[in-house]
């Protein structure tokens, strides 16, 4: 650089515009010729396995079409498994017999987490360690 540009604080001179438009043709270029090969090679890809999926193979011609051997995939998965849902929850939220014999029965389970509630409530709480002042033998206290 000349001194001049220096002590000014910006460039003089323009940049070369020849190089420039000649490196952005190779590059428009070069973009052309790869998106061109991409879709020649996407195209021969293409064709070449369209004429693999035709063929059919030998063991299919022996055997014939049949239907595999259990356990097979369910057709209708959502559909069942929303039916087993509605099952669980009319089993889950009502009464019932679990065995009459033993005299064991079910309840729904809001009405056995309300009966939780009630017993624990009834039920006296253990008074903390702290609050009862060390009634543990030897003094209970925490420096011994």
């Amino acid at each position: 650089m000349k001194e001049s540009s220096v002590s000014k604080g910006y460039e003089q001179r323009d940049v070369d515009a020849g190089p420039l438009a000649i490196f952005g043709i190779g590059l428009g270029v070069g973009t052309i010729v790869f998106f061109l090969l991409a879709w020649f090679l996407f195209a021969h890809f293409a064709e070449r396995e369209a004429k693999r999926s035709l063929r059919t193979s030998p063991l299919t011609e022996a055997i014939g079409r049949r239907l595999p051997p259990s356990p097979r995939l369910e057709p209708n998965l959502p559909g069942r498994l929303a039916d087993l849902h509605r099952r669980e929850n009319a089993v889950l939220g009502s009464y019932g017999w679990v065995n009459r014999d033993a005299g064991v029965i079910r309840i729904p389970i809001e009405r056995a987490m309300d009966l939780l509630a009630d017993r624990l409530a009834k039920t006296p709480s253990e008074p903390s360690r702290e609050a009862s002042g060390g009634d543990e033998p030897g003094g209970g206290g925490a420096d011994e």
